[in-house]
């Protein structure tokens, strides 16, 4: 193209302005630039306020995701080990575990049994005895103790392996239980047989009446061999009342705890994680709101 001396002096005289004008421009723009630049870094950090609090929420959720893990290879470990009981056992129920109400209940149903029995068989047991009821405290309180307390660990012990499917415990348990059964039996067999001869020997007064004198010559039978002695109505209560308050004291053992031996201990420990496992992760929601609660 082919321009005029006026038309070049023109173009020049143009670009230079505009060059001016673009200079200007720069020179003016360019602080404007380094805020920009710099406003976007400081943009583009996080605030140590906002790293604080994630730290905060990160270490919450760490230790908890470190107590659940371990909660859960407890809790996976003890349900396999529940089901293999259960496949052992021929056992399709749920455990019945011991709780705080049950070890209460049965710890105050038996200290109730040895109390009533202790009163009963002293009121029975003392007019027997030369020294009354003083003399029958020790016979009593030893008779007792056997029959309620020592029936009690038998029935936790030894009853429940008779529930077992095999194995030698159950074999052991049922030899053991079956002595200390004839064990208890002529115990309280023996007691009322006392009470019989005493008061075949004029011993004991009848209600209301005076003491009676009988020969002590007569044979009336071997306290240590029951079977030979011809029983009163007291001494057959007597013997009745040891008699029942066993067996209350061998079933209050049996069903103190699951009647399956260990079968109540692992579903309480398996029911006891799982209980802390949503307790901690309830716990979990309630804390990460409370510590949004707080950064805000």
């Amino acid at each position: 193209v082919v321009r005029s001396n006026c038309e070049e002096e023109a173009i020049t005289k143009y670009d230079n302005h505009r060059h001016n004008a673009v200079g200007q421009s720069v020179e003016y723009l360019d602080p404007i630039k380094h805020k920009i630049t710099g406003y976007t870094a400081e943009l583009s950090q996080t605030h140590f306020f906002i790293q604080g609090f994630k730290e905060k929420v990160e270490k919450t959720l760490g230790a908890a995701t470190s107590r659940l893990s371990n909660l859960r290879d407890i809790f996976v470990r003890q349900d396999a080990e529940l089901n293999h009981f259960k496949l052992s056992n021929d056992i399709t129920r749920e455990p019945i575990p011991l709780t705080m109400n049950k070890i209460v209940i049965g710890i105050l149903f038996v200290l109730g049994l040895f109390y009533i029995e202790v009163e009963v068989n002293r009121s029975l047991l003392a007019p027997a005895l030369m020294g009354g009821e003083k003399e029958a405290g020790g016979i009593v309180f030893s008779v007792a103790a056997l029959n309620v307390f020592i029936s009690f660990l038998a029935g936790y012990f030894l009853v429940k392996n008779i529930n077992l499917k095999r194995g030698t415990k159950k074999i052991v348990s049922k030899v053991i239980l079956t002595l200390y059964g004839i064990f208890i039996v002529y115990l309280n067999w023996c007691l009322g047989a006392f009470r019989a001869i005493a008061e075949q020997k004029g011993r004991v007064a009848a209600w209301g009446q005076s003491e009676a004198t009988v020969s002590d010559v007569a044979n009336f039978g071997n306290e240590l061999l029951p079977w030979t002695v011809d029983f009163s109505f007291y001494a057959v209560v007597l013997t009745f009342v040891g008699f029942s308050f066993a067996l209350f004291s061998l079933l209050d053992g049996y069903f103190f705890d699951d009647p399956y031996p260990g079968y109540g201990r692992v579903g309480k420990g398996r029911s006891e994680n799982k209980k802390e496992i949503n307790r901690i992760r309830e716990n979990l929601i309630t804390e990460i709101n409370s510590l949004f609660r707080l950064e805000n």
